[in-house]
């Protein structure tokens, strides 16, 4: 349980955090690394993917998806049809507005909408954060 919550900890701060994108160093708190887009060894890809069938699955064009998260309506079809590379920041947005997992969209994995809220809280309090780590190290 402690290694599931700690690796979700870790997902949440990337996807909740967009403010690694702006304020450099940020990510150095939350003990990653600072990224300034997905390339690297993420699978973009697989990304396109399972964003491709959720698209589907909704029904939903890429620029409709796109326009209802308030990125500009060519958005989607640059990053999944052209090769562009997304930014999480954007992803975020659009997966919010849409109903999407982003989670899954990045990762391949679902949470729970209840694991997600607990892991925004303890991202914004680290004291919270702090103490609920340490009831769940307790042997």
């Amino acid at each position: 349980m402690y290694v599931e919550l700690v690796s979700y900890m870790a997902v949440i701060s990337i996807i909740l955090d967009t403010s690694i994108f702006q304020n450099k160093g940020r990510a150095h708190i939350s003990n990653l690394m600072d990224n300034r887009s997905m390339n690297g060894t993420y699978d973009t890809n697989a990304m396109r993917k399972r964003l491709l069938l959720l698209l589907e699955q909704s029904g939903l064009s890429m620029r409709e998806a796109s326009k209802r998260g308030d990125t500009t309506p060519g958005y989607l079809h640059s990053v999944l049809k052209d090769g562009a590379e997304p930014t999480v920041q954007k992803l975020a947005k659009i997966c919010e507005a849409n109903g999407f997992s982003l989670a899954f969209v990045l990762f391949g994995f679902e949470i729970s909408p209840e694991t997600e809220r607990l892991m925004t809280l303890m991202e914004q309090d680290t004291r919270a954060r702090d103490g609920i780590l340490a009831l769940l190290e307790k042997d």
